[in-house]
Protein backbone atom coordinates (compact mmCIF):
# COMPACT_ATOMS: atom_id res chain seq x y z
CA UNK A 1 0.00 0.00 0.00
CA UNK A 2 3.15 2.22 -0.73
CA UNK A 3 3.63 2.48 2.74
CA UNK A 4 0.03 3.27 4.23
CA UNK A 5 -0.81 1.72 7.54
CA UNK A 6 -4.28 0.65 9.12
CA UNK A 7 -5.18 3.48 11.11
CA UNK A 8 -7.36 1.90 14.42
CA UNK A 9 -8.71 -1.63 15.77
CA UNK A 10 -11.30 -3.80 16.32
CA UNK A 11 -11.24 -1.71 19.57
CA UNK A 12 -12.23 1.31 18.05
CA UNK A 13 -15.40 2.82 19.11
CA UNK A 14 -18.27 2.87 16.82
CA UNK A 15 -19.45 6.73 16.06
CA UNK A 16 -22.31 7.42 17.16
CA UNK A 17 -23.35 8.34 13.49
CA UNK A 18 -22.08 5.43 11.99
CA UNK A 19 -23.71 4.17 8.71
CA UNK A 20 -27.37 3.40 9.51
CA UNK A 21 -26.66 1.78 12.82
CA UNK A 22 -28.43 5.04 14.62
CA UNK A 23 -31.72 3.81 13.67
CA UNK A 24 -31.00 0.58 16.06
CA UNK A 25 -29.90 2.22 19.02
CA UNK A 26 -31.16 0.73 22.35
CA UNK A 27 -31.19 1.60 25.55
CA UNK A 28 -27.48 2.89 27.06
CA UNK A 29 -26.17 2.68 30.70
CA UNK A 30 -28.81 2.32 33.25
CA UNK A 31 -30.37 5.35 35.07
CA UNK A 32 -29.41 6.35 38.66
CA UNK A 33 -30.81 4.12 41.39
CA UNK A 34 -34.16 5.63 42.64
CA UNK A 35 -34.22 7.49 39.36
CA UNK A 36 -36.97 6.98 36.45
CA UNK A 37 -35.43 5.93 33.11
CA UNK A 38 -35.73 8.89 30.53
CA UNK A 39 -35.86 8.93 27.10
CA UNK A 40 -32.59 10.74 25.09
CA UNK A 41 -32.97 13.20 21.96
CA UNK A 42 -29.68 12.65 19.82
CA UNK A 43 -29.07 15.75 17.95
CA UNK A 44 -27.26 16.23 14.50
CA UNK A 45 -24.97 18.00 16.09
CA UNK A 46 -23.95 15.19 18.46
CA UNK A 47 -25.43 16.94 21.25
CA UNK A 48 -27.82 14.92 23.48
CA UNK A 49 -30.99 15.82 26.12
CA UNK A 50 -32.84 13.44 28.32
CA UNK A 51 -36.41 14.16 28.23
CA UNK A 52 -39.32 12.89 30.64
CA UNK A 53 -41.02 11.10 27.42
CA UNK A 54 -42.28 11.36 24.00
CA UNK A 55 -45.64 12.26 23.15
CA UNK A 56 -45.17 12.59 19.66
CA UNK A 57 -43.18 11.96 16.70
CA UNK A 58 -43.77 13.83 13.45
CA UNK A 59 -41.66 14.51 10.21
CA UNK A 60 -41.46 18.19 11.13
CA UNK A 61 -41.35 17.91 15.05
CA UNK A 62 -41.26 16.06 18.06
CA UNK A 63 -43.15 16.87 20.97
CA UNK A 64 -41.79 15.94 24.36
CA UNK A 65 -43.42 15.42 28.45
CA UNK A 66 -42.64 18.52 30.16
CA UNK A 67 -41.01 20.57 27.33
CA UNK A 68 -41.18 22.42 24.06
CA UNK A 69 -41.50 20.82 20.92
CA UNK A 70 -38.52 19.67 19.38
CA UNK A 71 -37.94 20.74 15.45
CA UNK A 72 -37.28 16.96 13.79
CA UNK A 73 -35.09 18.44 11.61
CA UNK A 74 -32.23 19.08 13.90
CA UNK A 75 -32.65 15.48 15.34
CA UNK A 76 -30.61 12.35 14.12
CA UNK A 77 -32.38 9.60 16.39
CA UNK A 78 -34.17 9.02 19.86
CA UNK A 79 -32.99 6.14 21.94
CA UNK A 80 -35.40 4.88 24.70
CA UNK A 81 -34.96 4.36 28.41
CA UNK A 82 -37.02 0.72 27.96
CA UNK A 83 -37.32 -1.56 25.12
CA UNK A 84 -39.15 -4.70 24.78
CA UNK A 85 -36.47 -7.76 24.91
CA UNK A 86 -37.44 -8.69 21.41
CA UNK A 87 -36.71 -5.19 20.04
CA UNK A 88 -33.72 -5.00 22.22
CA UNK A 89 -32.43 -8.64 20.78
CA UNK A 90 -32.86 -7.31 17.26
CA UNK A 91 -30.55 -4.07 18.04
CA UNK A 92 -28.07 -6.41 19.26
CA UNK A 93 -28.40 -8.71 16.02
CA UNK A 94 -28.05 -5.43 13.83
CA UNK A 95 -24.64 -4.70 15.40
CA UNK A 96 -23.44 -8.07 15.18
CA UNK A 97 -24.23 -8.11 11.48
CA UNK A 98 -26.86 -11.17 12.35
CA UNK A 99 -29.79 -9.96 9.90
CA UNK A 100 -31.57 -12.93 9.98
CA UNK A 101 -31.87 -12.99 13.62
CA UNK A 102 -32.35 -9.50 13.40
CA UNK A 103 -35.67 -9.87 11.00
CA UNK A 104 -36.99 -12.88 13.14
CA UNK A 105 -36.68 -10.82 16.58
CA UNK A 106 -38.21 -6.98 14.67
CA UNK A 107 -40.99 -9.48 13.47
CA UNK A 108 -41.65 -10.96 16.71
CA UNK A 109 -41.00 -7.28 18.56
CA UNK A 110 -44.09 -6.19 16.15
CA UNK A 111 -45.86 -9.22 16.71
CA UNK A 112 -45.92 -8.19 20.50
CA UNK A 113 -49.39 -7.38 21.75
CA UNK A 114 -48.52 -5.75 24.55
CA UNK A 115 -45.60 -3.50 22.99
CA UNK A 116 -45.65 0.11 23.50
CA UNK A 117 -47.15 1.94 20.39
CA UNK A 118 -43.94 3.67 19.32
CA UNK A 119 -42.55 -0.19 18.32
CA UNK A 120 -44.69 -0.14 15.26
CA UNK A 121 -42.77 2.35 12.90
CA UNK A 122 -39.70 1.86 14.72
CA UNK A 123 -39.14 -2.02 14.60
CA UNK A 124 -40.82 -1.70 10.82
CA UNK A 125 -37.63 0.62 10.23
CA UNK A 126 -35.61 -1.99 11.81
CA UNK A 127 -36.66 -4.83 9.70
CA UNK A 128 -37.02 -2.95 6.52
CA UNK A 129 -32.85 -1.84 7.55
CA UNK A 130 -32.06 -5.70 7.81
CA UNK A 131 -33.49 -6.85 4.88
CA UNK A 132 -31.89 -3.60 2.90
CA UNK A 133 -28.36 -4.81 4.02
CA UNK A 134 -29.04 -8.29 3.64
CA UNK A 135 -29.92 -7.07 -0.05
CA UNK A 136 -26.46 -4.97 -0.19
CA UNK A 137 -24.74 -7.98 0.67
CA UNK A 138 -25.91 -9.89 -1.99
CA UNK A 139 -29.11 -11.78 -1.27
CA UNK A 140 -31.19 -10.35 -4.33
CA UNK A 141 -34.23 -12.26 -2.83
CA UNK A 142 -34.13 -9.65 0.18
CA UNK A 143 -34.57 -6.69 -2.45
CA UNK A 144 -37.83 -6.73 -3.20
CA UNK A 145 -38.78 -7.09 0.12
CA UNK A 146 -36.97 -4.21 1.65
CA UNK A 147 -38.47 -2.06 -1.12
CA UNK A 148 -41.94 -3.53 0.30
CA UNK A 149 -40.70 -2.90 4.12
CA UNK A 150 -39.85 0.74 3.43
CA UNK A 151 -42.79 1.29 1.16
CA UNK A 152 -45.29 -0.19 4.39
CA UNK A 153 -43.40 1.82 6.62
CA UNK A 154 -44.53 5.24 5.13
CA UNK A 155 -47.88 3.90 4.18
CA UNK A 156 -48.49 3.12 7.67
CA UNK A 157 -46.98 5.65 9.57
CA UNK A 158 -46.98 8.89 7.70
CA UNK A 159 -45.79 11.90 8.32
CA UNK A 160 -43.76 10.04 11.12
CA UNK A 161 -40.18 11.04 12.66
CA UNK A 162 -39.25 8.22 10.58
CA UNK A 163 -40.04 9.13 7.06
CA UNK A 164 -36.60 10.77 5.81
CA UNK A 165 -35.04 7.91 6.86
CA UNK A 166 -37.39 5.68 5.44
CA UNK A 167 -36.74 7.70 2.25
CA UNK A 168 -32.71 6.72 2.27
CA UNK A 169 -33.06 3.27 3.15
CA UNK A 170 -35.90 2.31 0.24
CA UNK A 171 -33.52 4.35 -2.28
CA UNK A 172 -30.78 2.15 -1.03
CA UNK A 173 -32.98 -1.05 -1.45
CA UNK A 174 -33.83 0.01 -4.67
CA UNK A 175 -30.46 0.47 -5.92
CA UNK A 176 -29.47 -3.05 -4.64
CA UNK A 177 -32.34 -4.05 -6.66
CA UNK A 178 -31.48 -2.74 -9.42
CA UNK A 179 -34.00 -0.26 -10.02
CA UNK A 180 -31.85 3.11 -10.56
CA UNK A 181 -33.83 4.85 -12.11
CA UNK A 182 -36.62 4.75 -8.69
CA UNK A 183 -33.88 5.37 -6.71
CA UNK A 184 -32.92 8.36 -8.37
CA UNK A 185 -36.48 9.99 -7.79
CA UNK A 186 -36.41 8.53 -4.29
CA UNK A 187 -33.46 10.33 -3.41
CA UNK A 188 -34.71 13.39 -5.15
CA UNK A 189 -37.49 13.45 -2.35
CA UNK A 190 -35.27 12.60 0.29
CA UNK A 191 -33.14 15.78 -1.13
CA UNK A 192 -35.98 18.35 -0.51
CA UNK A 193 -34.61 20.94 2.16
CA UNK A 194 -37.69 20.56 4.50
CA UNK A 195 -36.01 17.36 5.88
CA UNK A 196 -33.19 19.41 7.09
CA UNK A 197 -29.08 20.10 5.51
CA UNK A 198 -28.12 16.12 6.95
CA UNK A 199 -31.04 14.31 5.12
CA UNK A 200 -30.76 16.82 2.12
CA UNK A 201 -26.82 15.89 1.96
CA UNK A 202 -27.72 12.14 2.16
CA UNK A 203 -30.35 12.45 -0.05
CA UNK A 204 -27.66 14.26 -3.00
CA UNK A 205 -25.01 11.16 -1.94
CA UNK A 206 -27.66 9.30 -2.69
CA UNK A 207 -28.65 10.36 -6.25
CA UNK A 208 -24.68 9.84 -6.88
CA UNK A 209 -24.89 6.15 -6.10
CA UNK A 210 -27.94 6.18 -8.61
CA UNK A 211 -26.22 7.91 -10.86
CA UNK A 212 -23.08 6.08 -10.76
CA UNK A 213 -25.63 2.97 -11.15
CA UNK A 214 -26.36 4.40 -14.25
CA UNK A 215 -23.09 4.40 -15.81
CA UNK A 216 -23.26 8.78 -15.27
CA UNK A 217 -19.52 9.00 -13.79
CA UNK A 218 -19.87 12.62 -14.64
CA UNK A 219 -22.39 13.48 -13.13
CA UNK A 220 -22.19 10.88 -10.14
CA UNK A 221 -19.04 12.57 -9.31
CA UNK A 222 -20.24 15.67 -9.32
CA UNK A 223 -22.81 15.02 -6.77
CA UNK A 224 -20.26 13.69 -4.08
CA UNK A 225 -18.30 16.40 -4.56
CA UNK A 226 -20.51 18.73 -4.08
CA UNK A 227 -21.89 16.52 -1.02
CA UNK A 228 -18.22 15.83 0.20
CA UNK A 229 -17.50 20.20 0.00
CA UNK A 230 -20.88 20.94 1.77
CA UNK A 231 -20.44 18.56 4.61
CA UNK A 232 -16.82 19.25 5.21
CA UNK A 233 -16.00 20.33 8.59
CA UNK A 234 -19.68 20.71 9.59
CA UNK A 235 -20.82 19.52 13.16
CA UNK A 236 -22.50 16.31 12.76
CA UNK A 237 -21.98 15.88 8.90
CA UNK A 238 -18.69 13.85 9.23
CA UNK A 239 -20.75 10.61 8.40
CA UNK A 240 -22.10 12.31 4.76
CA UNK A 241 -18.84 13.25 4.24
CA UNK A 242 -17.28 10.01 4.38
CA UNK A 243 -20.24 8.58 2.01
CA UNK A 244 -19.86 11.10 0.10
CA UNK A 245 -15.86 10.23 -0.11
CA UNK A 246 -16.98 6.29 -0.12
CA UNK A 247 -19.10 7.68 -3.35
CA UNK A 248 -16.56 8.98 -4.97
CA UNK A 249 -14.15 5.50 -4.62
CA UNK A 250 -16.90 3.72 -5.66
CA UNK A 251 -17.37 5.61 -8.75
CA UNK A 252 -13.36 5.31 -10.12
CA UNK A 253 -13.96 1.60 -9.35
CA UNK A 254 -17.31 0.87 -11.39
CA UNK A 255 -15.92 2.93 -14.65
CA UNK A 256 -12.99 0.35 -14.46
CA UNK A 257 -10.23 3.59 -13.28
CA UNK A 258 -8.60 1.16 -10.84
CA UNK A 259 -5.19 3.25 -10.86
CA UNK A 260 -7.50 6.32 -10.18
CA UNK A 261 -8.84 3.99 -7.21
CA UNK A 262 -6.32 2.90 -5.58
CA UNK A 263 -4.76 6.62 -5.46
CA UNK A 264 -8.32 7.67 -3.73
CA UNK A 265 -8.25 5.21 -1.01
CA UNK A 266 -4.62 5.41 -0.28
CA UNK A 267 -4.89 9.42 0.00
CA UNK A 268 -7.86 8.74 2.06
CA UNK A 269 -5.53 6.61 4.51
CA UNK A 270 -3.30 8.78 4.31
CA UNK A 271 -5.18 12.09 5.76
CA UNK A 272 -7.12 9.15 8.11
CA UNK A 273 -10.48 10.59 6.79
CA UNK A 274 -12.36 7.75 7.96
CA UNK A 275 -15.68 8.21 10.60
CA UNK A 276 -15.98 4.90 12.14
CA UNK A 277 -14.13 1.51 12.01
CA UNK A 278 -17.02 0.88 9.22
CA UNK A 279 -15.82 3.34 7.34
CA UNK A 280 -12.26 2.61 7.52
CA UNK A 281 -12.88 -1.16 7.37
CA UNK A 282 -14.98 -0.51 4.02
CA UNK A 283 -12.36 1.85 2.61
CA UNK A 284 -9.67 -0.62 2.95
CA UNK A 285 -11.40 -3.42 1.36
CA UNK A 286 -12.19 -1.38 -1.13
CA UNK A 287 -8.64 -0.02 -2.14
CA UNK A 288 -8.22 -4.44 -1.54
CA UNK A 289 -10.78 -4.79 -4.47
CA UNK A 290 -9.13 -1.88 -6.83
CA UNK A 291 -5.87 -4.04 -6.04
CA UNK A 292 -7.14 -7.42 -7.17
CA UNK A 293 -9.59 -5.80 -9.86
CA UNK A 294 -6.29 -4.22 -11.42
CA UNK A 295 -5.30 -8.01 -11.42
CA UNK A 296 -1.13 -8.23 -12.28
CA UNK A 297 0.24 -9.98 -9.68
CA UNK A 298 1.42 -7.74 -7.52
CA UNK A 299 -1.46 -6.44 -7.35
CA UNK A 300 -3.13 -9.51 -6.08
CA UNK A 301 -0.10 -9.65 -3.53
CA UNK A 302 -1.00 -6.10 -2.13
CA UNK A 303 -4.63 -7.12 -2.26
CA UNK A 304 -3.91 -10.26 -0.21
CA UNK A 305 -2.03 -8.07 2.39
CA UNK A 306 -4.85 -5.13 2.64
CA UNK A 307 -7.70 -8.26 3.38
CA UNK A 308 -5.12 -9.80 5.50
CA UNK A 309 -4.89 -6.44 7.75
CA UNK A 310 -8.63 -5.92 7.92
CA UNK A 311 -9.31 -9.12 8.76
CA UNK A 312 -7.02 -8.52 12.18
CA UNK A 313 -7.49 -4.83 12.95
CA UNK A 314 -11.15 -5.18 11.86
CA UNK A 315 -13.08 -7.95 13.51
CA UNK A 316 -16.15 -4.78 14.96
CA UNK A 317 -17.08 -3.89 11.33
CA UNK A 318 -19.14 -6.82 10.11
CA UNK A 319 -19.60 -6.66 6.51
CA UNK A 320 -16.14 -5.57 6.07
CA UNK A 321 -14.85 -8.19 8.28
CA UNK A 322 -16.54 -10.63 6.56
CA UNK A 323 -15.85 -9.73 3.08
CA UNK A 324 -11.92 -9.53 3.63
CA UNK A 325 -11.87 -12.92 5.03
CA UNK A 326 -13.79 -14.16 1.92
CA UNK A 327 -11.18 -12.78 -0.43
CA UNK A 328 -8.34 -13.41 1.62
CA UNK A 329 -9.16 -16.96 1.33
CA UNK A 330 -10.01 -17.16 -2.15
CA UNK A 331 -7.16 -15.14 -3.17
CA UNK A 332 -4.96 -17.95 -1.06
CA UNK A 333 -6.58 -20.85 -2.85
CA UNK A 334 -5.09 -18.91 -6.23
CA UNK A 335 -1.83 -19.37 -4.32
CA UNK A 336 -2.27 -22.76 -3.83
CA UNK A 337 -1.98 -22.37 -0.45
CA UNK A 338 -5.23 -24.31 0.56
CA UNK A 339 -4.68 -24.92 4.44
CA UNK A 340 -4.23 -21.22 4.98
CA UNK A 341 -7.21 -20.52 3.11
CA UNK A 342 -9.24 -23.01 4.86
CA UNK A 343 -8.15 -21.50 8.52
CA UNK A 344 -9.93 -18.11 6.62
CA UNK A 345 -13.12 -19.74 5.34
CA UNK A 346 -12.99 -21.29 8.88
CA UNK A 347 -12.90 -18.05 10.77
CA UNK A 348 -15.39 -16.59 8.67
CA UNK A 349 -17.86 -19.56 9.19
CA UNK A 350 -17.43 -19.31 13.09
CA UNK A 351 -17.56 -15.66 13.26
CA UNK A 352 -20.02 -14.24 11.14
CA UNK A 353 -22.44 -17.36 10.04
CA UNK A 354 -25.26 -15.45 9.02
CA UNK A 355 -23.36 -13.42 5.86
CA UNK A 356 -23.71 -13.77 2.53
CA UNK A 357 -19.93 -14.42 2.21
CA UNK A 358 -19.94 -17.84 4.74
CA UNK A 359 -22.40 -19.28 2.52
CA UNK A 360 -20.16 -18.87 -0.84
CA UNK A 361 -18.02 -21.10 0.94
CA UNK A 362 -18.21 -25.21 1.55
Amino acid sequence: MSGVRLQGSCAVRWAVASALGLLLLGSLGAAPAGAAPRDRLVFIDGEEREVAGIIEEKVDEVRVRGGNPVPAQQLLTIVRAEVPPAYAQAEAAMRAGRYPVAIERFQAALADPNAPAWVGPWASAGLAEALTRQAEGGEQAAAGRAVDAWRRLMEAHPGHFLEPRALEGLGRALLAAGRAAEALETFGRLADRRYGEYWELKGKVGRGLALMANRQFVEALTEFEASSAAAARRPGLAEVYAAAQAGKGRTYMAKGDYDGAIRFYEEMAKRGEATSAQAAADAFVNLARAYEQRGGEDDKRQALRVYMEVALFYAGAPAAYAEALLRAGRLLEERGERERAAAYFRELKARCPDSPQARQVP
